[in-house]
């Protein structure tokens, strides 16, 4: 019933594998962070920002963003990795220094 060499068969998985691959790139082409360029300052308030997130301070974090808007306004931070930074600073809806949302993992403290 099926009549298929093995080349076709061979062709068929070719295709297959290719067609993944190719699917494969896009997802991580689309989905990649935009990039920030080689602004020295925006490289060390991006720095300082990570270290804001990952020790769970306000107060940084604050600081971190009056930067990063500064950078902006100055013409040395792009619209699209501004945006990306302030999904980071801040989660929908939620300023900073309001109270954190409940299963937020930026804004709670661990004591652990």
């Amino acid at each position: 019933m099926n009549n298929l060499t093995t080349k076709q068969k061979a062709s068929a998985v070719g295709l297959t594998v290719l067609t993944i691959g190719l699917v494969c790139w896009l997802v991580w082409w689309l989905t990649k962070p935009p990039q920030i360029g080689a602004d020295e300052d925006v490289v060390k308030a991006v720095d300082a920002l990570f270290t804001a997130v990952t020790a769970h301070d306000e107060r940084l974090l604050a600081e971190c963003e009056q930067r990063l808007h500064a950078s902006k306004q100055a013409g040395q931070l792009a619209t699209k990795p501004a945006d990306y930074l302030d999904g980071i600073i801040r989660r929908p809806g939620q300023a900073v220094g309001s109270p954190p949302r409940k299963g937020s993992t930026i804004h709670e403290g661990s004591t652990a």
